[in-house]
């Protein structure tokens, strides 16, 4: 629909029309934020035609921040020897594990840096020891990145290492290490991380072996303008037409290092941490919303924007507040600590005229509430 208005455009959406790049691009240049939300929320409601918004307990433990890769973004990262790195063994993971779980925690998120000595032995023997001494615990693990990094340590090909990954214990994989799927960008920001297309080719493979994960993008680092962020939500759309894996799609919008402190001095938007507005946050949730037509879940971001911020996404295409966290370090490497507990997330999701529905890994009801 070349040369189509933003409004004819939206119109057609809900008409039942897919969106192609040039429409999506149009839309996110062009379309005035209050009717790209509208449209949204309308989908949304579509999908899950019940006013609840979902959340998890979970728990997320970084196992070692030693890496190689040197993205410009992060500052979480420590070389090999540096002052400050770790690797935590089985016993102080499932220490942590325990602890969460009796916070109510049902999902560990394992993640960590791309570690040169870290053979797949380790990763077997630890999902081994959550699986048999912490069976209640659901083990949502290892990015795509990751998965690429321990490929080429130990020369596997990854859908092998899948294989062994899941008989260890991996039931589930996150969409992390995404950024923005286009090489472009990459090169600039991550040049030695997995490219594009790998990333897509290890979520493809995944999925081929009944590993489900989430996809996920981390936007406002070296984008220049919309036209790679629409590139990165068409080519999730294709790998979900092709398999059904994704569960679900979270915007991140990138956490300078010493986000609070910049915040704190006036130096960010005080309302949205980051260096990205509130507006294009909510711009690049409705854009998901419209554009992922076969991701039945679009998340809010609690880790990385401010409450206020949570409940206009929900208002303008999200439908879920993603996890409650009880440990992360990323993130907190760039002086943003997670601010939602349980209490708080109930709180949010009803103050915003929502029901609060606790769920599990897989955005069903969970069973145990």
């Amino acid at each position: 629909m070349a040369g189509a208005d933003p409004v004819a455009l939206l119109d057609a959406r809900l008409a039942g029309r897919r969106l192609t790049a040039e429409d999506a691009l149009g839309l996110a240049t062009l379309a005035p934020l209050a009717e790209l939300g509208a449209a949204a929320r309308e989908l949304r409601y579509r999908i899950r035609p019940r006013r609840d918004v979902g959340y998890i307990v979970n728990t997320n433990i970084n196992y070692t921040n030693v890496c190689i890769t040197r993205c410009t973004f992060c500052s979480f990262q420590r070389w090999p020897g540096a002052e400050g790195g770790y690797v935590l063994g089985a016993d102080e993971v499932l220490a942590r594990i325990e602890r969460a779980r009796k916070l109510g925690a049902t999902q560990v998120l394992l993640q960590g840096g791309h570690h040169p000595r870290l053979g797949l032995a380790y990763f077997e023997a630890l999902l081994s020891a959550i699986r048999d001494r912490a069976p209640s615990i659901h083990v949502h693990a290892l990015s795509a990145p990751e998965v690429a990094h321990l490929s080429r340590t130990t020369g596997l090909d990854p859908t092998h290492l899948l294989e062994r990954l899941a008989a260890a214990g991996l039931s589930t994989m996150p969409g992390g290490g995404a950024e923005v799927l286009s090489d472009g960008v990459r090169r600039r920001i991550s040049p030695t991380k997995c490219s594009a297309d790998e990333w897509i080719a290890i979520h493809r493979a995944a999925h081929g072996l009944g590993i489900r994960s989430s996809a996920t993008m981390m936007f406002g680092t070296a984008e220049d303008d919309w036209s790679a962020r629409v590139e990165h939500l068409i080519r999730l759309r294709a790998l979900q037409d092709e398999t059904g894996g994704f569960t679900a799609f979270i915007a991140w919008a990138y956490q300078p290092p010493d986000a609070a402190a910049a915040s704190a001095a006036g130096i960010l938007d005080p309302v949205a941490p980051g260096n990205r507005s509130t507006q294009e946050y909510l711009r690049v949730v409705a854009l998901a919303r419209l554009v992922l037509d076969n991701v039945a879940t679009i998340q809010a971001s609690p880790l990385t924007q401010a409450p206020g911020v949570v409940q206009l996404a929900l208002d303008g295409g999200a439908d879920d507040l993603g996890n409650v966290l009880l440990e992360e370090h990323v993130v907190g490497a760039a002086g943003v600590r997670p601010w939602l507990d349980e209490v708080g997330a109930i709180r949010l999701i009803t103050e915003a005229g929502y029901t609060a529905r606790r769920r599990d890994t897989y955005y069903r009801d969970d069973p145990l509430r």
